[in-house]
């Protein structure tokens, strides 16, 4: 036989949005009429100005609030969630901070040793597992962070502007971690960020949000292939990926 030909499907979406809205009690119209799919193995960094709903959107996708308008379908329970503080508690080491979300999940002690071993081994944190937050950098806090939501083995994840307060180079490194967590676990992921070069160097595609109420005014793909490089930051590729996301984050902004 000759002409045979391969048909490859894309795998179903962890997350579909569709004509999504929130409104507050106060009157505030947060987001209006947001399309958005998620699929495994996809980060959409989304970003727009400040007060554009961003954090909200976040919120409604977790459950932490609900939509006032339109669908939100969610395929998973398994969802990790990192905030731009890494909100660990002082009192715990490293190690007990991680396994605090297996605890919430009921998950015997053994098991959660076990997964709380690996993700610290996964970040780079097994010789300060007994160390408590004071004693980390800002970049270790939030790596543990980071390893305490790897701990539910999510399917989903969620960033709202984790690296914000860190400095541009541990902000780089930090990147590198979640690129190298990405491309060996296959999560879908919606990441937050303020800063175009992150969203374009991290994301699969990257929403432009406009002023409140956020609507998604661009969706702009970025046509690099996974596992990337720090050398991409230099390329004309990125150069011009990086004017095009200001250009319309700048029109949004405006509206």
């Amino acid at each position: 036989m000759t002409g045979a030909s391969e048909v490859v499907t894309a795998p179903a979406p962890l997350l579909r949005l569709a004509g999504v809205t929130k409104s507050f009690p106060d009157g505030t119209d947060a987001v209006a009429g947001v399309d958005l799919v998620v699929r495994p193995g996809e980060l959409v960094a989304v970003v727009g100005p400040s007060g554009c709903g961003k954090s909200t959107l976040l919120h409604l996708v977790a459950g932490l609030a609900r939509p006032s308008g339109g669908t939100l379908t969610r395929a998973t329970d398994r969802v990790g969630y990192v905030f731009q503080d890494p909100t660990l508690l002082p009192w715990r080491t490293v190690r007990r901070n991680v396994e605090l979300f297996g605890e919430l999940a009921d998950l015997p002690r053994a098991e959660r040793r076990r997964r709380a071993e690996r993700v610290l081994a996964a970040v780079g944190l097994t010789e300060f597992a007994d160390h408590r937050p004071g004693q980390l950098s800002g970049g270790m806090r939030m790596r543990a962070a980071l390893a305490r939501a790897l701990l539910v083995e999510p399917e989903l994840f969620l960033f709202d502007e984790p690296f914000a307060a860190l400095d541009e180079i541990t902000r780089q490194d930090m990147g590198e971690e979640l690129l190298r967590l990405f491309d060996q676990r296959g999560f879908g992921a919606i990441f937050v960020t303020h800063s175009v070069a992150e969203a374009v160097y991290l994301a699969s595609r990257v929403l432009v949000m406009s002023a409140r109420p956020g609507r998604v005014l661009r969706e702009i793909e970025v046509a690099v292939a996974h596992p990337r490089r720090p050398e991409f930051r230099r390329t004309d590729t990125f150069a011009t990926l990086v004017g095009e996301v200001s250009e319309a984050l700048a029109v949004g902004s405006a509206r």
